[in-house]
């Protein structure tokens, strides 16, 4: 089951404690635990590293419109309403 990162063996393994009645028993919640604790650890690598490589893009992209004179978009901090036609006369 590639969609849920499952191994085939995890998977065989279920299938052999529900045909035995010990599927949910407890008997080897520590392995699945640990497996669990793995993953999890495994997926807070990786988005401390896409973190990093985010934070590294929005600097270097900040980084080059200012050196390219660039920098931000210049907004009035007021912008002007449209003048009515009565204050034309």
């Amino acid at each position: 089951m590639k969609e849920f990162d499952l191994s085939n063996a995890l998977i065989h393994h279920w299938m052999l404690k529900f045909d035995a009645g010990k599927l949910g028993t407890g008997d080897d919640d520590e392995i699945e635990s640990n497996h669990s604790r793995a993953r999890v650890a495994a997926l807070e690598r990786k988005v401390g590293q896409l973190t990093m490589e985010l934070e590294l893009l929005r600097a270097s992209s900040f980084a080059a419109s200012v050196d390219t004179g660039g920098g931000l978009p210049a907004v009035d901090p007021v912008p002007s309403l449209p003048r009515s036609h009565e204050d034309e006369h």
